[in-house]
């Protein structure tokens, strides 16, 4: 999966990615995005984000408005089938307050 390393609070990341499907159509299935901020104070937080479905190549890809700053870890699951095996990935963003 690929995003960017940094960002602002407010600003649009955008995140993308393949899932391989050893050459084969890509079956219908759901990719389950989840994200993890740990603040500049320490506190942890958890959020499911809206579900993915990914293309008949296996690509995906989403985008998130952060609110806070911290360190920003998003996970992508793909759920697997009778077709696919699971697989996950994540991609951390530490992400700033903007400059006033």
């Amino acid at each position: 999966m690929t995003g960017p390393a940094t960002g602002a609070v407010g600003e649009r990341l955008e995140f993308s990615g393949t899932f391989g499907a050893d050459g084969v159509s890509f079956p219908r299935t759901t990719i389950v995005v989840s994200r993890k901020v740990v603040s500049p104070d320490g506190t942890v937080t958890s959020k499911a984000l809206p579900k993915v479905a990914p293309a008949a190549d296996g690509s995906f890809g989403f985008t998130d408005t952060p609110t806070t700053a911290g360190e920003h870890e998003y996970t992508v699951r793909l759920v697997g089938n009778s077709v696919i095996e699971p697989a996950n990935t994540s991609h951390v963003v530490t992400v700033l307050q903007p400059a006033t």
